[in-house]
């Protein structure tokens, strides 16, 4: 049996403000729902956020 490749992936939950509903994609192949994400890109850093200032 042939190794198998390791691949990383990333998922996120997303819901409206009040949390009641949840986004869900449709797998085109599959037609299975699931939780939005997909394969994760190599980064070499995290690009730093631009500074917002203190919060309040």
């Amino acid at each position: 049996m042939a190794a198998l490749e390791r691949v990383d992936v990333a998922y996120t939950l997303v819901t409206d403000p009040t949390g009641e509903r949840v986004l869900v994609v449709k797998d085109r192949r599959t037609g299975q729902w699931g939780l939005p994400g997909g394969r994760r890109e190599e980064v070499r850093a995290w690009p730093k956020p631009p500074y917002a200032g203190p919060r309040k």
